[in-house]
């Protein structure tokens, strides 16, 4: 299975969003080492600059107190780490960044890494992933790639991360900087800039504190990703692992419901390699080659004084044989390892010379003098059982360099004086690349496992092989729960379709709710199912899934946002000439005749005069909900402009728009406004003919409205 999330991990392109439940304020303590605590009573008061307005990362209120996101996190960190940290108040980002720079301050507490900042900080692990957005007015295109885009304006807040990076990786764009998040959507929404790219966490809590609604998301840059950081004082290291301790405690679901508490989001978006490793040990022994040497040795020594010649002449081969053997080979005594005779191979492994050797040998050269532990064993089996095969022993070469030899031995007798021959397989490289391959493994495992989107395995069955953590939270399961789960039998047919066609070579994709099957649980969920190919064959698929259901409810959200009045809470005008123009043709299309009514509160202006402009939002409000809950549910209403509202009738003859206009007129009429005023209203009522258009139609009912404000207000005119 590892060799298959080996495979798994290198076609994955992880990124940022994305957690889910509520903070545990009362987690245990972290414990910390006795240098690490005898270092805070030293360091003495913990300082940390913050932006005084990034609202809602983090923000200084009137008081001075700090407040947001990165507030929740920080104190969290704090909490759990038992240290107080002190704020040091600035006026703006640039100013705390200069005071950070001077060291009037130990710690900046989110922002992103970058070349620039690593000049004076070092950073913690992320506190926060967050997703930065394009974010244009709503009649600009979507932006699929921001390096085709030229002359644009792009607005950017001066002395942001982003601001450095888009300067550098867009230079098509022309940069105008403002001091602070809002000022600029406000410029892209007043058409003074043309986008501006920012956290999505920032853009939703902006556009609907602000009520921008004419801007959209338009595009995505995923390489942005901020990853939120603190920074901290090069001269102070320890104090960043400190932190990085109590950053490690912060859960998912705590950051999760961080976020919710201050902008109620939550932000969620093959090629394989088998590895085939075969590190093969391959131990050349001569036990045959001992052997006959051996049984050649006692022929000759039965026969030694008859058949010297022969004898020489066996030596003379042995040394032939001694010097092609292709591993380094040595004979060396066997009491302490002194080197009698090597060959070619040991020279060319060693780096040594002839003459080292001889050098060496006048003073005695030994073997294993690096391993005194593995040099006791070899001597043990040697003396036991005459032989040892494949016995891993550190050796130094003449350059000092470590390396790694796998020894086989074999014990035999010259005259009376017992010697070995030792034949050393060099197995550096094999080693250091097993080694490589483990750490490899491991850190394989370690994304594979906390990797932000959720992964899943699969056979050419469709049986699940293997999932990661994130998976499991985004269903509600466990993995003992996942793989049981055969993809091509689940119940949901889009699903199985997709892993069909993966299994045929496709790669697919699934957006829609998703239910599962084990634990019930519906979500939103986007999945790409890539297939996994080995030599033309497919061995399985890999799916790399995301849960969207917050964004997609944000995305919506930000729509309804974007067509709704702000005060009213009814449709704004932007709907209306929508709902207008679609009514329009519908007609024109299907001959069905429809109405507008256009109604004005009479002497509003006296009300804002008299009671305030708090009280006229009020009756505005009231006047709103009047209209809502007296027209029917196929009517559309909305507020036209200032205290003008118009209500669209489809299949609705002039009379019963009449009729309708004059029973809400009623309504207003008999009602009773804050502070127990009585308003009341005028109505004009137009109806669709064949050579309308919209601006015909609405001209008709404004006219109307007209005379009924001349014939004394109050009345309906049709």
């Amino acid at each position: 299975m590892k060799t298959r999330i080996l495979g798994i991990l290198l076609i994955i392109t992880i990124f940022s969003s994305f957690f889910n439940a509520s903070v545990n304020a009362n987690s245990p303590t972290i414990l910390l080492t006795e240098a690490e605590q005898q270092y805070l009573q030293e360091l003495g008061s913990i300082t940390m600059c913050v932006d005084p307005d990034w609202v809602p990362f983090e923000h200084l209120d009137e008081k001075g107190n700090f407040t947001g996101i990165a507030a929740d996190l920080i104190e969290l960190v704090a909490t759990r780490l038992g240290i107080t940290i002190e704020i040091i108040p600035t006026i703006d980002w640039p100013e705390t960044l200069e005071y950070s720079k001077a060291g009037k301050c130990m710690i900046l507490p989110f922002l992103n890494q970058t070349p620039e900042r690593e000049e004076w900080l070092v950073f913690t692990e992320p506190l926060l992933i967050d997703e930065n957005v394009i974010i244009t007015r709503q009649e600009y295109p979507y932006i699929s790639d921001l390096s085709a885009v030229t002359d644009k304006t792009i607005v950017l807040p001066k002395g942001t991360s982003i601001e450095e990076r888009v300067r550098k990786d867009f230079p098509n764009l022309t940069i105008i900087t403002t001091v602070t998040e809002s000022e600029a959507l406000q410029m892209v929404e007043n058409k003074q800039a043309d986008m501006t790219l920012r956290s999505l966490t920032i853009a939703a809590y902006t556009i609907r504190a602000e009520g921008y609604f004419n801007l959209k998301i338009a595009g995505r840059v995923p390489q942005y990703t901020n990853y939120l950081r603190m920074g901290v004082l090069k001269e102070e290291p320890m104090l960043r692992d400190i932190l990085n301790k109590g950053i490690a405690t912060i859960t998912p679901q705590e950051r999760e419901e961080i976020i919710n508490r201050h902008v109620y989001i939550k932000i969620e978006e093959g090629t394989n390699y088998k590895l085939l490793v075969q590190v093969a040990t391959v131990a050349v022994l001569l036990t045959g080659l001992l052997l006959y040497w051996n049984y050649r040795q006692k022929q000759m020594n039965k026969k030694m004084k008859i058949l010297k010649a022969e004898a020489e002449l066996a030596k003379k081969h042995f040394k032939t044989i001694f010097q092609t053997i292709p591993d380094p080979t040595l004979i060396t005594t066997l009491d302490d390892f002194r080197i009698i005779d090597y060959n070619q191979a040991y020279l060319d492994n060693s780096s040594y010379t002839e003459a080292d050797i001889a050098a060496k040998v006048q003073n005695s050269m030994y073997l294993y003098t690096n391993d005194s532990e593995k040099k006791e064993v070899i001597k043990e089996e040697l003396l036991a059982y005459g032989f040892c095969n494949n016995i891993e022993v550190r050796l130094l070469n003449k350059e000092g360099q470590q390396q790694i030899g796998q020894i086989s031995a074999k014990l035999f007798y010259s005259d009376t004086e017992p010697l070995v021959i030792n034949v050393i397989r060099d197995i550096t490289i094999a080693k250091n690349t097993e080694k490589k391959l483990w750490e490899s493994e491991r850190r394989i495992n370690l994304i594979f496992e906390n990797s932000p989107i959720g992964i899943i395995n699969f056979s050419p069955a469709g049986e699940i092989i293997a999932v990661n953590n994130h998976f499991c939270s985004i269903l509600d399961i466990t993995k003992e729960q996942a793989t049981q789960i055969n993809m091509l039998e689940l119940r949901n047919e889009q699903i199985v379709n997709c892993i069909k066609q993966t299994l045929n070579g496709e790669v697919t994709h699934y957006e829609d709710i998703y239910t599962s099957v084990i634990s019930g649980k519906e979500v939103m969920v986007r999945a790409t199912f890539t297939p996994l190919i080995d030599d033309n064959i497919i061995i399985g698929g890999i799916g790399i899934i995301e849960d969207f259901t917050e964004r997609k409810r944000l995305e919506e959200e930000i729509k309804k946002l974007s067509v709704t009045d702000k005060l009213t809470q009814i449709y704004n005008r932007l709907k209306l000439d929508e709902a207008l123009e679609q009514e329009l043709i519908r007609a024109k299309r299907t001959g069905e005749i429809f109405s507008v009514i256009l109604t004005d509160i009479d002497r509003f202006k006296a009300v804002n005069d008299n009671y305030g402009h708090q009280t006229g939002d009020l009756v505005l409000k009231e006047f709103a909900t009047i209209l809502k809950e007296g027209i029917r549910a196929s009517d559309i209403v909305g507020r036209w402009g200032g205290e003008e509202f118009l209500i669209i009738a489809p299949d609705t003859k002039l009379e019963n728009a009449c009729i309708l206009a004059e029973k809400l007129r009623t309504k207003i009429e008999v009602h009773s406004f804050v502070d127990k005023l009585k308003i009341t209203s005028s109505f004009g009522v137009a109806t669709f003919k064949d050579d309308n258009s919209v601006s015909a139609i609405i001209s008709r009912a404004d006219d109307s409205l007209y005379k009924a404000k001349k014939g004394g207000r109050n009345a309906v005119i049709c």
